[in-house]
């Protein structure tokens, strides 16, 4: 039970809601290859599907 004058929000969200494995981090290698050099990118994605719930109280 909630006194008089104080109000409470419940928020919830979701952050990268579709799961978009964007790469949060680019490495670049260079890599020999069939006698020529071409460089490699490797993609590093860390943040997969984020829930979020917050309260708030105000009075």
């Amino acid at each position: 039970m909630l006194k008089r004058g104080i109000e409470r929000t419940w928020n919830i969200s979701i952050y990268n809601a579709y799961n978009a494995m964007n790469p949060t981090l680019v490495i670049k290698k260079d890599k020999v290859g069939t006698g020529q050099q071409y460089p490699k990118l490797n993609k590093i994605t860390i943040l997969p599907i984020i829930p979020s719930f917050t309260v708030t109280y105000k009075f």
